[in-house]
């Protein structure tokens, strides 16, 4: 916009220092040969070199800072660079920001993000004294004493390593392990708010929290080949001499892909091993396996088809009481003692991406598998997981225990080809 003579002159250096103005309000004056450049006085009386291209105010540098000179010479490298395409002020703006998230994301360590935490009185703040003692403790020792990860920036904390801190706990102190999960999603949600306070001359970075974390991390890590998947169901096989429970327990893992606290919690009552008039054979799972927002969705029974190599499976292991993994009581232990036992029968250690599998990664193979791709309400509906925004609702209302049986027997079929 052309702007009017009586507030176009030469600017000068001169003329920009020493020119009086009125208190106390803005005003702007242009350059008579150099379209765009200006000087700018703010209401506080600082005194800016300017340039507007458009509705766009782009401020050079202060007066005393870079003379009329050179802020005159950025104003034409900027007119020149647009003519081409190109916006200096916008690649010098991108270029700073890095930096400074550079140097952020190296200052904002995971130790020092958890140090700053514990050193906060708004940790637990509306917490009693005592709890907030025993979370901070438990951050100091099962967290902070984890020196290498510690000095990594905290961006690169993945899930799983978070989930190995809390199970560094002692296993017989369960309800430790619970209130370190709390802390941790407590520290997390500091980082969040008061990032600023923390560091103000950086400002927020793309820090997930820690619910946003759990899927990420999820999505990418734990997943084991049709392969490796293999090699561990014949590991389990072989195990059945020594424990027939822990034997079936991992194979029906395998070919079921539920989650492991629900399998182990598996009793007699609940599965119907021989078809009848109504039904095929199916395991009917309890409601409080089906928790409110998952699986049918409303916490309701849900039922699982059986595959002739789950009823096979379950037919060899002998009825010792009321759990079928265990007898009279559950004796299919969680936890590292679990996962350990089968990583080593195998010697699988490590995932395809290399990194330290879980028994919910068998779960997450599955999903990512050929079936996923083609059939993921139902792939959703057999694990009991939530179903994803895009599902409908009513979808999993019903019990598709023919769809559920396909998609099962496709995934056999994927682990045991030649059967």
């Amino acid at each position: 916009m052309p702007r009017s003579a009586k507030n176009q002159i030469k600017l000068t250096q001169r003329y920009a220092e020493k020119t009086v103005f009125e208190s106390g309000k803005e005003a702007f004056v242009y350059d008579s040969e150099l379209p765009g450049f200006a000087l700018r006085v703010q209401a506080s009386g600082r005194r800016v070199w300017m340039y507007r291209d458009g509705n766009k105010k782009i401020t050079i540098a202060l007066i005393n800072e870079i003379n009329e000179a050179a802020a005159r010479a950025r104003v034409i490298d900027l007119r020149q660079a647009k003519r081409v395409g190109r916006d200096l002020h916008e690649e010098e703006q991108a270029r700073i920001t890095a930096q400074k998230k550079a140097e952020a994301v190296k200052l904002l360590t995971a130790g020092y993000c958890f140090e700053k935490f514990i050193s906060s009185p708004k940790a637990f703040e509306g917490r009693t004294e005592a709890y907030r003692s025993r979370s901070l403790r438990l951050l100091r020792d099962y967290v902070l004493t984890h020196a290498s990860e510690m000095e990594k920036p905290l961006s690169e904390i993945a899930y799983t390593q978070m989930m190995r801190f809390v199970q560094s706990v002692p296993e017989k102190n369960w309800a430790s392990r619970q209130k370190l999960i709390n802390a941790i999603q407590q520290t997390y949600k500091f980082f969040r708010h008061d990032l600023d306070e923390i560091v103000p001359a950086y400002g927020h970075l793309a820090t997930p929290s820690f619910d946003e974390l759990h899927p990420v991390s999820r999505r990418r890590e734990d997943k084991l080949t049709i392969e490796q998947l293999k090699i561990v169901y014949a590991a389990a096989e072989d195990m059945a001499e020594q424990n027939i429970w822990h034997s079936g327990f991992f194979k029906f893992l395998i070919l079921s892909a539920r989650r492991t606290g629900t399998i182990r919690a598996m009793r007699w009552e609940n599965l119907i091993l021989r078809p009848n008039d109504e039904k095929p054979p199916h395991w009917r799972i309890p409601a409080e396996f089906n928790r409110k927002g998952r699986g049918a969705g409303t916490g309701r029974v849900q039922e699982l088809p059986l595959t002739p190599r789950m009823i096979a499976l379950l037919e060899e292991i002998p009825n010792a009481g009321p759990y079928v993994f265990g007898g009279g009581l559950i004796r299919v232990a969680t936890g590292s003692k679990t996962i350990n036992k089968i990583r080593e029968a195998s010697g699988i250690q490590t995932d395809q991406d290399g990194n330290p599998w879980t028994l919910h990664g068998i779960r997450r193979s599955m999903a990512s598998s050929r079936l996923g791709a083609t059939q993921k309400q139902i792939v959703d509906l057999v694990q009991g997981r939530r179903p994803n925004q895009g599902a409908d609702a009513n979808y999993f209302q019903g019990e598709y225990l023919e769809e559920q049986m396909e998609l099962l027997v496709k995934w056999d079929k994927m682990l045991f080809p030649t059967y």
